[in-house]
């Protein structure tokens, strides 16, 4: 009898709206977006080596950029004090194995994102994300 009081007490509590999105990582760091702005998940392709390129899906060309470089401003993380490699140097670097995320894009279209290893799915509460702070957003106007 106790048993079945818990299971009214439970569902007697209000729900908090969950919220869904699509998680990936860009050198060590997560980042994610809404997951109803992805569109699918493919495999980096081979002849990618630079990390843009075009590919075509369902007979549209989406471009795909290289995020990590977008994000951080270079190819490779540099260290402060840290010589910049020689290209020999930069293809002994082992590479982490890296996905295209193709998102929807606000403004119409799609684009693919090169992220590294397999984006995944999380679910948060709302409660539990927070506004970008001004001081952040002032640094990109």
């Amino acid at each position: 009898m106790t048993q079945h009081a818990l299971v009214r007490v439970r569902h007697a509590q209000p729900k908090e709206p969950m919220l869904r999105f699509i998680t990936f990582q860009l050198r060590h760091h997560w980042f994610c977006l809404p997951l109803a702005s992805a569109r699918r998940v493919l495999p980096q392709q081979p002849e990618m080596s630079m990390g843009m390129g075009l590919i075509h899906l369902q007979d549209e060309a989406i471009p795909v950029v290289d995020t990590a470089t977008l994000v951080y401003g270079s190819a490779l993380p540099q260290l402060p004090g840290q010589v910049e490699e020689s290209s020999a140097q930069q293809s002994a670097v082992v590479k982490p194995i890296q996905s295209i995320l193709v998102v929807d894009l606000a403004y119409g279209g799609a684009a693919g994102l090169l992220v590294d290893g397999t984006p995944g799915i999380k679910r948060v509460r709302q409660s539990a994300l927070n506004p970008v702070p001004p001081m952040y957003l002032s640094l990109y106007r």
